[in-house]
C-alpha cells in the first residue's frame, strides 16, 4: 500500500512539470499592465484610468495600489519573494525617482546624481531588497545601478560605452543589463563581484539581457548574422559561457523577457504570418503559448507576449482585448499549469486500486477496523499562475528607457 502511495505521489509531483503539452488555466488580473511576478504568484504592474497610472500588488484575488512619491503617476516594474517591488514614480518635483515598496511604504531611493531633479528606475530587485536599474549621472549620462541597505553604487559601463542599464538581478547580487553609446551598438553583460563581464551576440554586432535567474542564467534578445535591427533580434539562453540561440515561432525576431530556476523563458515572437506571440521555451523547444492556452470563451483575442516566469510555472502573459483589436495593451493574464491528462488519469487510477485495496482489508480483516492509517499522506498539488504594445516588436517595460539614449 506504502508503494501505491509513493506511486502516487510520485506521479502527482511529475505532473507539476511544465512541458509542451502543459495546458494552462487563466486569470484576467483587471490591470492596465503587469510586468512582474514572484514565486507566490504575486504581480506588479499599474492599473490606469483616463488621467493617472498607479503602481499596484495583485495577491490572492486582490489589488493594492502603492500610491506614488508625492507625483501624479507610478509603475510597478518588479517584485520578490518577500512582496517588496520596485519601479518607478513621479515625485513632488515632477521628477521620476526609482522607488523601493516595503511593509505597505513606498521610499524614493534616489539617484546618482544626489540631486531631486535627477531620474531613476528601478527594473529588478531580489529577495534581499537589493534593487537594479538605472539612473542619469552627474554627466548627465545613464547608468545602471546597483542599491544596496540604502547606497546607490554606479555600476559603470562596458569599456567604449557611455551608457548602461540594469534589467534584472539575482539572489547572488549578480545584475545582468546591457550597455551602449549613440553610436555604439549595445552589448549585454553581468555584473558580479564589482566586475561587468560581457557576454557577446548570436553573431551579429549587438545584444540585449533582460532577465538572470540565481543559477547565471541570462536571457534577452540578440543579433545574429542576419543583421536584425536594434532590440528585436532572436531570443536567447545565456548559460555556462555559451548564449544559444531559442529562435522564433516561424517568423524573424523573438525576445526573451523572463527566465525561471529551471532555465525555462518566457518571451515574444514572430510568426510565420509575421504576428506576434507569447512563447514558452522549455526543453530545448520553443512553443507558443496560444497551443497551450483555451481563451476562447473568454472572448479575449491571442497571448501577444509573456513578461515573467516564477519557479512553480505561472506565467505573466499580455493578451489582446479581442480577437479583432490588437492595439493598446490589452489584458494582463496570470496563467496557472494544470496536471496533464494522462498524469491526472493515471493518478486516479493509482487511487481507485488503493481505496479498493483498503476496502477488502477492512472487509477481511475486522480486528484492523481500529487501528488507524500512518500511511495516508496528505497529498496537494500547489497551485502554479512585460507588457507589450501588442503588434509591437519593442517591449513596453524598455521602450521608455530606450528612448532616454537621447538624453
Amino acid at each position: 500500500m506504502r508503494a501505491l502511495l509513493c506511486l502516487a505521489t510520485v506521479l502527482l509531483l511529475e505532473s507539476g512539470h511544465v512541458s509542451a503539452a502543459t495546458l494552462y488555466q487563466f486569470t484576467d488580473l483587471g490591470i492596465s499592465a503587469g510586468l512582474g511576478l514572484n514565486n507566490r504568484g504575486e504581480v506588479t504592474g499599474w492599473s490606469a484610468d483616463s488621467f493617472n497610472s498607479h503602481a499596484i500588488l495583485y495577491s490572492n484575488g486582490h489589488l493594492d495600489n502603492l500610491g506614488t512619491l508625492g507625483g501624479l503617476n507610478s509603475y510597478g516594474q518588479a517584485i520578490n519573494n518577500n512582496g517588496q517591488i520596485t519601479g518607478l514614480s513621479d515625485t513632488t518635483s515632477v521628477a521620476q525617482h526609482a522607488f523601493l515598496y516595503a511593509d505597505g511604504r513606498m521610499m524614493d531611493i534616489g539617484t546618482l546624481t544626489m540631486s531631486m531633479s535627477g531620474y531613476s528606475v528601478g527594473n529588478g530587485i531580489n529577495d534581499a531588497g537589493q534593487v537594479t536599474g538605472l539612473s542619469e549621472t552627474s554627466a548627465g549620462f545613464l547608468h545602471a545601478f546597483l542599491y544596496t541597505n540604502g547606497q546607490m553604487l554606479d555600476l559603470g559601463t562596458l569599456p567604449g560605452r557611455n551608457k548602461s542599464i540594469g534589467s534584472g538581478i539575482n539572489n547572488h547580487g549578480q545584475v545582468a543589463g546591457y550597455s551602449f553609446t549613440l553610436s555604439a551598438d549595445s552589448h549585454a553583460f553581468v555584473y558580479s563581484d564589482g566586475q561587468m563581464m560581457e557576454l557577446g551576440t548570436l553573431g551579429g554586432s549587438w545584444s540585449v539581457a533582460y532577465a538572470i535567474n540565481d543559477a547565471g542564467q541570462v536571457t534577452g534578445t540578440a543579433q545574429t548574422p542576419a543583421g536584425e535591427p536594434a532590440f528585436v533580434g532572436h531570443a536567447f539562453l545565456y548559460s555556462n559561457g555559451q548564449m544559444t540561440d531559442l529562435g522564433t515561432l516561424g517568423g524573424l525576431y523573438s525576445l526573451g523577457f523572463g527566465i525561471n530556476s529551471s532555465g525555462q523563458v518566457v518571451g515574444q515572437a514572430s510568426t510565420d504570418g509575421g504576428f506576434l506571440d507569447a512563447f514558452l521555451y522549455s526543453d530545448g523547444t520553443m512553443t507558443d503559448l496560444n497551443d497551450l492556452v483555451d481563451l476562447s470563451a473568454s472572448g479575449l483575442g491571442k497571448l501577444y507576449g509573456a513578461q515573467a516566469i516564477n519557479d512553480r510555472g505561472q506565467i505573466l502573459a499580455g493578451a489582446c482585448a479581442t480577437a479583432s483589436n490588437c492595439t493598446g495593451l490589452g489584458h494582463t493574464l496570470l496563467l496557472t499549469p494544470v496536471p496533464e491528462p494522462a498524469n491526472l488519469t493515471l493518478f486516479g487510477a493509482v487511487l481507485l486500486v488503493l481505496g479498493t485495496r483498503m476496502r477488502l482489508r477492512i472487509a477481511h480483516a475486522p480486528t484492523e477496523v481500529g487501528q488507524t492509517n500512518a500511511d495516508s499522506p496528505q497529498l496537494q498539488r500547489s497551485g502554479i499562475g512585460r507588457a507589450t504594445s501588442c503588434e509591437s516588436a519593442c517591449e513596453s517595460r524598455f521602450a521608455r528607457l530606450a528612448q532616454s539614449r537621447n538624453l
